[in-house]
């Protein structure tokens, strides 16, 4: 199981059973906690579930602590039916502003998330410009460039291929995009398709060579890394023209 996804499993667990047990902890001190106090807190728990960023489990918290808001602490206790109105109220409050925070914690996370990935990608570009203009062997950038790319486009494996492209091989154009024979591919939902596709290397508008890459299944890969896979691809292809190779 990928971290990613243990991240998620852990999120889910948490928010299911995080509300239930801060809520039974409170049964104790109900008769001098007012419902306020106790919303408050519960929402605290879904906060910290969405500060995950995974969207899934923070709505789930929301309703987790909403449901055991109105069996622990709502009269009748210990049940799931509500007979005071400013009860109701309140557990349809906290509902609100579960969901709501869900949503503005999570949003909050993947514009980080997105700045971040920006800054990293740009600092790829930039590493590997520095390696070509101080004179890094071919065999040593492309070594370096093979590791960048496995880790930007979460690759299985990477390769130099020196041979002419497989036309019947799906392959990341210049412009981003994925071709599949004559499918525009959605690798931002679907992931990069097959099991290898080519990112062609040019060098001084010649053909220079090919990455072979072999994706993880179904990952998504945004479209913004597929365009810094290019301009990495683009940077070997100037090493091959300084070092006259094509």
């Amino acid at each position: 199981m990928t971290r990613t996804r243990q991240i998620s499993v852990l999120a889910m667990v948490a928010a299911l059973l995080a509300p239930l047990a801060v809520s039974a902890a409170m049964t104790p001190w109900r008769d001098v906690l007012n419902p306020g106090t106790v919303t408050v807190v519960l929402a605290g728990v879904v906060v910290a579930v969405a500060s995950t960023g995974r969207r899934a489990a923070a709505v789930v918290a929301a309703f987790s602590a909403t449901l055991w808001f109105d069996y622990f602490h709502t009269v009748p206790f210990n049940s799931f039916t509500i007979h005071e109105r400013d009860e109701a109220i309140t557990a349809a409050a906290l509902l609100f502003v579960g969901l709501l925070a869900a949503e503005l914690q999570t949003r909050s996370l993947r514009r980080r998330e997105l700045v971040e990935e920006g800054s990293n990608e740009i600092s790829r570009i930039g590493a590997v410009t520095d390696l070509v203009a101080s004179g890094t062997s071919v065999e040593d950038l492309l070594a370096i460039v093979n590791i960048e790319l496995t880790d930007l486009l979460l690759l299985q494996q990477c390769r130099f291929d020196a041979g002419p492209v497989d036309p019947t091989s799906p392959a990341i154009e210049r412009t981003g995009e994925v071709s599949y024979g004559s499918l525009r591919w959605r690798a931002d939902k679907l992931g990069l398709p097959g099991d290898a596709v080519d990112l062609p290397i040019y060098a001084l508008g010649r053909y220079g060579g090919r990455f072979v890459l072999t994706p993880s299944p179904g990952v998504p890969i945004s479209f913004d890394r597929r365009i810094v896979a290019v301009a990495l691809a683009d940077q070997v292809g100037a090493a091959f023209a300084m070092h006259l190779i094509v």
